[in-house]
Parts: structure tokens; C-alpha cells; sequence
């Protein structure tokens, strides 16, 4: 098994799925079916999104970083 792309407090983009474009903080982290699935905190939640469907976010975003994601 390969190391998790993303660590806990890391601030990804969705970029696919009913949440495309939301940004958030990674939470945690779990495998389910072989899946490894990141828990995101958004501005209105929070969601499991699949490794592939996020990317790192550019951290000149400061509204993120300051929780108003």
C-alpha cells in the first residue's frame, strides 16, 4: 500500500463530485474496500472524498487557512 498523498490539517480543492470546487481542511483519514477515503471539512460540513478527487491547495488562500473555508 502506498503513504496518504494528504496528511491531517492539509487544505485540498474537490475536484470532482457533488462538492467540485469546495474547498476544506483534511480531518482524517480511513481505508473502506480498499479505497483510502480523506474526511474534509468544508465551509457547510463535511464530506469523505476519495484521494483522487482533491488536490493540494494553493496556501495563498488565506480564508482557508484561517478556517473560513
Amino acid at each position: 500500500m502506498t503513504l496518504p498523498k494528504y496528511q491531517k490539517n492539509d487544505p485540498v480543492r474537490i475536484t470532482s463530485g457533488v462538492n467540485e470546487g469546495k474547498r476544506g481542511v483534511v480531518l482524517d483519514q480511513v481505508i473502506s474496500g480498499g479505497t483510502l477515503l480523506y474526511l474534509v471539512k468544508r465551509e457547510n460540513g463535511s464530506s469523505w472524498v476519495e484521494e483522487d478527487q482533491m488536490a493540494v491547495l494553493d496556501v495563498s488562500d488565506s480564508s482557508l487557512i484561517k478556517g473560513r473555508a
